[in-house]
């Protein structure tokens, strides 16, 4: 039901992201596929497309990922897939320009998550499709490889209770948590105890939701952390909301 301010430019139909902005409550960032980076400024009525003055951020780039500090005003920072790369790209004035910080090695991968320290803007995690499990803590003028994955990355979630505790996931679905900020990890793909929990729709393809699926889709749809209950973990698939109260020890499949 959202309205394009930007003249002659339709509103985007491949959306993958929406940020807040804690210094404006009003400000809603949004990621597009193919159609570059849109902000609202009044919680969503109206959207107009982002035109960055320096160049850097394509009007035509897919954006994945939209950090926004919750330090520093102003600070922004944006993983993207524009001119055969994934790319991080940051603006110091709330997008109105941004600089080039960051590209992938290879073509054809982009950059799908990315994650500002809430005490420190100068210090980002990003996650790329090549794997790659990556921090800097100067801004992105440097960067330090924490870990290269062998599958390509979708998301990177840091418990706001435990800021040692991470989770990634990957493009596959695989669910991967460290509780030592990164110095070992662990598999946590869900499998769901044999349970009677009642009518279901869809149907489930089996106990195990990651099963039956094709390399091609991304299961894992979505992964939050209770915000009240640093145990609690929901993770939204193509077959289901699933929970787990335990960190991702054991899951339950949710009836909605």
């Amino acid at each position: 039901s959202s309205k394009s301010d930007s003249e002659g430019v339709p509103f985007p139909s491949s959306v993958t992201v929406i940020t807040t902005n804690r210094f404006r409550p009003n400000d809603l960032y949004l990621g597009t596929i193919g159609e570059g980076l849109w902000k609202s400024e009044n919680l969503g009525a109206s959207w107009r497309k982002v035109v960055d003055a320096g160049g850097a951020l394509d009007p035509n780039a897919a954006v994945y990922a939209i950090a926004v500090s919750s330090s520093d005003e102003g600070i922004i920072y944006v993983g993207v897939a524009e001119r055969a790369r994934g790319r991080v790209l940051r603006s110091e004035n709330g997008g109105t320009v941004f600089e080039e910080v960051y590209a992938t090695s290879e073509e054809g991968v982009g950059v799908f998550d990315a994650y500002v320290n809430p005490t420190d803007s100068r210090n980002v995690t990003i996650v790329t499709g090549q794997g790659g499990l990556l921090n800097s803590d100067d801004g992105g003028r440097t960067w330090m490889v924490k870990k290269w994955f062998s599958e390509s990355l979708a998301r990177y979630i840091v418990n706001p209770s435990r800021p040692s505790e991470w989770y990634v996931v990957a493009a596959s679905g695989n669910i991967m948590k460290t509780i030592d900020g990164g110095a070992h990890w662990e598999n946590i793909n869900p499998v769901i105890e044999n349970k009677d929990i009642g009518i279901q729709y869809p149907p489930p393809l089996s106990l195990n939701p990651f099963s039956g699926l094709s390399d091609s889709k991304q299961n894992v749809r979505a992964f939050e952390i209770d915000i009240h209950n640093a145990d609690v973990v929901y993770a939204g698939t193509q077959e289901g909301l699933l929970r787990s109260a335990s960190g991702g020890l054991k899951w339950e499949r949710m009836n909605v």
